[in-house]
C-alpha cells in the first residue's frame, strides 16, 4: 500500500600457514588447526578479495532450500605437498562460532600466494573445489537447511595449508547497521535494564566490530577493506562476557527470534556510534550528494572498515537504527530521505540481494535534548517518505521507547528488549509468516481526504490489529497537526471506526499537510493512536486529498 501515498587489531584472521613453521603458533583453536600469521593493520593491502556476489536476489527468507543445479570443478587428483613458503589466507569474517546462511548457495573465499593451486573445503559431506586465480579463491557451497547442531568446515590447499572451523551452525544472518543506539552494548543497558540469564548452549551468535576502533584506522579507511580490521572481531556464542560486549539491540533481536522461528540466528554489528549518513555510504553514493567530510570518520570511513569485508556474505536481512546524527540540522533532516532511500538501494546492489530492511524510526531523547536535536520530529518524517519509497522495507517506531526524563544517559535508551521484540514481531509476520501484518505491523495511513469545506480530514489506517485505539481511554486521539510542511497546528482528532479517524481543522490552519507524532518529543500525552495489539502508530507527514 506504500503506492497509495507516495505513486575483516589485523584486517584478516590470516590463516596463514607455513608448513614446516618451528615457531610455536598462539592459540587459534577459534579458526585453524595451523599456525598463523596476521599482517599489521599498518601495513595491509586494500586489494579488494571478496568473491563476485550472485546476480539472482532474494526477496525474501526461503522457507525451502533452494534447488542446486551448478556443475562444480572436481580435479583428477588432489594430493597436498609442502611448501614452506605458501600460505593460505581468509577473511575472520569465517571462524569457529560462525553462523552460515541457511537454504541458499553460500561462499568462502580468501588469497593465496600460489597461483593455480588447488584448494578444497569440506563441510556437512559436500566436498567442493576451486583453482587460485590472481591470488584469489571462492569456493561454492549448496544450500544447506537451518541446523542447530554444530559442524566443521574445514579449508585446505594443495600446498599443505589449512583451517578449520568448528561449531558452525546454518541459520539466519542479520547485519545491524547504524550509530550508537545500535551499536551499544549489552553491558551499557543492564544497570537499568537488569542483567538477563545468559546460556552458552543457546542458538544464537554474535560478530561485534568496534565503530572506535574502526575511528583510529584513518588509512584503512580510505579505500574499502577486504577483511576486519581486528583479529579480535570473531563469532561468540552466548556466553554472558561475550554478550555484554555485544550489542544489545542484536542480542536481543537474535534471541527472540531464534526462540520464536526456532532457526539458529546470527548477528553482525556494522554499527559506530556518533555515525553520520555520509560515513556509512560507500564514497561514491556520498560524494554524488556532494558530502565532503564527515564527522568522526571519513566520509565512507565506516563503510569502508565495517560493513565492506561482509559484500558476498549471504545474508537474511539488516537493522538500520540511525539519525540522530543528521537531527541537529534542518537541511540534514529535510534530506536524509533521499540519502538513506539511495544507501539502503546501493547496500543490496553491492550484497547482490534484495534483502528486507527494518529501519527504526527514531525514539525521543527527553527534554535534555531538544537544544541540540532540534529537527528530530523532521528527521522521523523523512524517515517515513523514505520508507514509501523503498520496497521490502518496514518502519518500525520506537518513540515510545526512549528514556524517561531525568534518566542520565538520555542518548541511549535501555529500552532494547521491548524495541527487539517489536521488530521480531514484524519479522515474523513478513519473513516467517507467522501472524499478520495487521496484527504485527503498526498502523499507517492509507488514504487521507479533506472535506469540501475545508474543515475535516478523514484518515483510513493499515494494521489495525481489531481497530485503531487511544491512549486516552476513549475516542479522542491527541496528535496529529494540520498546516504546512514548515509548521502546523495541533488538532482535535477522534477515532470513528475501526480502522479511521477525523481530524478536525483549526479555522486559520492552512491545510496543505497533515501530520501525526510531529513532535522533537513524543510523549503519551501529545501521540496518542495505537493499534489494539498495542503498536504505535508510524509518525507521518502527508498532503490530504481533496474531496471527491
Amino acid at each position: 500500500m506504500k503506492k497509495v501515498i507516495s505513486l575483516l587489531l589485523a584486517l584478516a584472521t590470516a590463516v596463514s600457514v607455513l608448513a614446516g613453521c618451528t615457531e610455536t603458533p598462539g592459540d587459534t583453536s577459534a579458526d585453524s588447526t595451523a599456525g598463523v600469521t596476521e599482517p599489521s593493520p599498518d601495513t595491509v593491502t586494500v586489494t579488494e578479495t571478496e568473491p563476485e556476489t550472485d546476480t539472482e536476489t532474494e526477496t525474501e527468507t526461503e522457507t525451502e532450500t533452494e534447488e542446486d543445479t551448478e556443475t562444480y570443478f572436481v580435479p583428477d587428483e588432489f594430493t597436498p605437498v609442502e611448501d614452506p613458503d605458501s600460505f593460505l589466507i581468509m577473511p575472520t569474517l569465517f571462524s569457529s562460532h560462525m553462523v552460515l546462511q541457511r537454504d541458499r548457495k553460500f561462499y568462502v573465499w580468501g588469497r593465496s600466494n600460489r597461483e593455480g593451486a588447488i584448494v578444497r573445503g569440506t563441510i556437512n559431506g559436500q566436498v567442493r573445489y576451486t583453482t587460485v586465480q590472481d591470488g584469489k579463491w571462492k569456493l561454492t557451497f549448496t544450500p544447506c537447511p537451518a541446523s542447530a547442531e554444530p559442524t566443521e568446515m574445514l579449508i585446505e590447499d594443495e600446498c599443505g595449508n589449512s583451517a578449520l572451523f568448528e561449531d558452525v551452525l546454518f541459520g539466519d544472518v542479520w547485519i545491524i547497521n547504524g550509530q550508537s543506539n545500535a551499536e551499544l552494548t549489552l553491558g551499557q543497558i543492564v544497570p537499568k535494564a537488569g542483567m538477563p540469564e545468559f546460556d552458552d548452549n543457546e542458538p544464537i551468535r554474535i560478530l561485534m566490530q568496534l565503530g572506535s576502533t574502526a575511528m583510529t584506522y584513518s588509512g584503512q579507511q580510505l579505500k574499502p577493506q577486504p577483511e576486519l580490521l581486528s583479529k579480535m572481531w570473531q563469532w561468540k556464542r552466548a556466553s554472558q562476557s561475550d554478550m555484554l560486549a555485544s550489542t544489545a539491540l542484536g542480542f536481543f533481536f537474535a534471541r527472540h527470534l531464534a526462540a520464536q522461528s526456532g532457526v539458529p540466528v546470527g548477528v553482525i554489528s556494522t554499527a559506530a556510534a556518533s555515525a553520520m549518513i555520509q560515513e556509512l555510504m560507500p564514497k561514491e553514493i556520498a560524494e554524488g550528494f556532494g558530502f565532503k567530510a564527515g564527522s568522526t570518520a571519513l566520509v565512507a570511513g565506516y563503510y569502508n572498515t565495517l560493513m565492506h569485508p561482509f559484500v558476498g556474505l549471504q545474508i537474511s536481512g539488516m537493522i538500520y537504527f540511525q539519525g540522530e546524527s543528521e537531527s541537529a540540522n534542518n537541511k540534514s533532516a529535510k534530506d536524509y530521505s533521499k540519502h538513506v532511500t539511495a544507501y539502503f538501494n546501493e547496500l543490496r546492489a553491492r550484497f547482490g540481494q534484495d534483502f528486507p530492511i527494518y529501519n527504526v524510526q527514531l525514539c525521543s531523547y527527553t527534554k535534555a535534548s531538544e537544544g541540540w536535536l532540534q529537527y528530530l520530529r523532521t528527521l522521523r518524517v523523512s524517515q517515513y517518505t523514505s520508507y514509501l519509497q523503498l520496497d521490502n522495507c518496514t518502519l518500525i517506531p520506537s518513540y515510545d521507547l526512549g528514556p524517561e526524563n531525568g534518566y542520565a544517559d538520555y542518548m541511549h535508551s535501555y529500552k532494547k528488549e521491548a524495541l527487539a521484540e517489536r521488530i521480531v514481531k514484524a519479522v515474523m509476520a513478513q519473513q516467517y509468516g507467522v501472524g499478520d501484518a495487521n496484527d504485527c505491523l503498526s498502523p499507517e495511513p492509507v488514504s487521507a481526504v479533506l472535506s469540501a469545506d475545508g474543515k475535516t480530514v478523514t484518515v483510513k489506517f493499515k494494521n489495525v490489529g481489531g481497530g485503531l485505539t487511544s491512549t486516552s481511554g476513549g475516542a479522542s486521539v491527541a496528535g496529529f497537526s494540520i498546516g504546512t510542511a514548515n509548521k502546523t497546528k495541533n488538532c482535535e482528532a477522534e477515532i470513528i471506526s475501526a480502522d479511521t479517524v477525523i481530524v478536525h481543522a483549526p479555522d486559520d490552519a492552512k491545510t496543505t499537510m497533515l501530520a501525526y507524532a510531529f513532535e522533537n518529543t513524543v510523549t503519551e500525552k501529545n501521540a496518542q493512536l495505537y493499534s489494539s495489539t498495542g503498536l504505535p502508530a508510524l509518525a507521518f507527514m502527508i498532503s490530504p486529498d481533496a474531496a471527491q
